[in-house]
């Protein structure tokens, strides 16, 4: 069994082969929300690529948007809905991708929050972020 991880890299072998095969497959996505759950379903059925991994280290039920539409590969639709994620991905023969998540990426954000008028500092404001998907994070 070979790891590639965010598939990156230059990888070589039979079993890299399968992998980037599997990975490099298309699907035609609309720009729209749905969850983890729903976009791995998604790939299962119009691929026939196998997903397998352990639901409790992914939050299934979370909305994930794909701001792309058009065909985009396995890979690149991946990295999109797992993008809060550290993972790898395996291959088993015939056709089934294992997704193994190493860790939940960490954001830390330091400083402090004032009003724009009086500068006074506003402790224990909530911070908002918006990533590239539009994912919102507190």
């Amino acid at each position: 069994m070979i790891i590639l991880s965010g598939f990156a890299g230059r990888l070589y072998g039979q079993e890299t082969d399968i992998i980037n095969d599997m990975a490099g497959e298309r699907i035609y996505v609309s720009a729209s929300s749905a969850t983890v759950l729903e976009w791995f379903d998604r790939i299962e059925k119009e691929t026939g690529i196998t997903l397998s991994y352990n639901p409790s280290m992914i939050e299934l039920d979370r909305q994930c948007r794909v701001p792309l539409t058009g065909n985009i590969t396995v890979g690149r639709l991946l990295g999109i809905v797992l993008a809060d994620y550290k993972y790898k991905i395996s291959s088993i023969a015939p056709k089934k991708l294992v997704i193994s998540i190493v860790r939940r990426k960490n954001f830390y954000i330091s400083g402090s929050v004032s009003d724009a008028d009086s500068r006074e500092k506003l402790y224990g404001a909530v911070i908002m972020l918006e990533d590239s998907v539009g994912q919102k994070i507190y």
